[in-house]
């Protein structure tokens, strides 16, 4: 919720990545829910009913009940982002090193061709759990920033029973740890 400033710009010379102002209008926002922005598809976390990781993620969830059965560790429903991350992140997805020291400025995951062609980087990884966690109904951030002075991103999911779940999944390069 809140008031936001839009702004529409005008490309006016693109080999200069000029813009010209062509409209602002300040709005007012209020959601009725506020966690429909961390359920949805979107420019960084894009996906769809019939993506393939919707359809995995349905496959891993099928015995969990509720958001918190899916971060709890019981034996009746497994932990459901343990078997996320290793089944998905850790056996079947290697982190591509070489891809990591050359991305380009610009660069916006997918996260179906991550699970599809088991590389992928930092923001693959933390793009593709949203989608997957979101899917099922768990409000996710992907969120983008420093750790030290490495560029990295990572994910944060809110549970009713406990709030906000901060830096649930993150890697240190070499392992991913919850």
């Amino acid at each position: 919720n809140g008031t936001y400033k839009i702004t529409v710009l005008e490309s006016v010379d693109p080999t200069k990545n000029l813009y010209a102002t062509c409209f602002t209008q300040q709005i007012d926002v209020s959601l009725e829910n506020e966690y429909l922005p961390f359920l949805y598809s979107n420019y960084y976390i894009s996906f769809n009913k019939d993506s393939l990781c919707v359809k995995k993620a349905r496959q891993l969830a099928k015995k969990c009940y509720s958001s918190l059965d899916v971060f709890s560790n019981d034996l009746a429903t497994k932990d459901y982002i343990d078997r996320l991350v290793n089944e998905i992140e850790v056996k079947n997805i290697k982190y591509d090193k070489e891809k990591a020291n050359n991305v380009q400025y610009g660069y916006v995951p997918d996260p179906d061709q991550t699970l599809n062609d088991k590389i992928g980087i930092c923001f693959d990884y933390a793009s593709l759990t949203c989608a997957m966690l979101r899917s099922q109904g768990i409000p996710t951030k992907l969120e983008v920033g420093y750790v030290g002075e490495v560029y990295h991103a990572w994910i944060s999911c809110y549970v009713d029973e406990t709030g906000w779940i901060d830096n649930i999944i993150e890697f240190d390069g070499k392992d991913w740890s919850l």
